[in-house]
């Protein structure tokens, strides 16, 4: 995991991230670190330090999914032009 030398800005905990990775599918813990995801794992694997560091959203179970864009298009409107 790299981690800048002052910590992550942003630990997000207990929730249920889709990863869209075939090797890893779901997860339970998103490190955030200079705006952009660092880490994507299970929360026992991130050192106790990188949590005290961090500010550390509890998510309740709720689902994280990657990167969508809304680009604000009216799609059924769009499929029926």
């Amino acid at each position: 995991m790299s981690i800048r030398q002052a910590g992550p800005a942003l630990v997000l905990v207990n929730a249920n991230v889709l990863t869209l990775n075939a090797d890893q599918p779901r997860a339970s813990t998103i490190v955030v670190d200079s705006a952009r995801v660092a880490w994507v794992g299970e929360h026992h694997r991130v050192s106790p330090t990188i949590i005290a560091a961090a500010k550390v959203i509890d998510c309740g179970g709720q689902t994280i999914v990657p990167g969508f864009i809304d680009a604000h298009c009216h799609v059924l409107a769009y499929a029926a032009s």
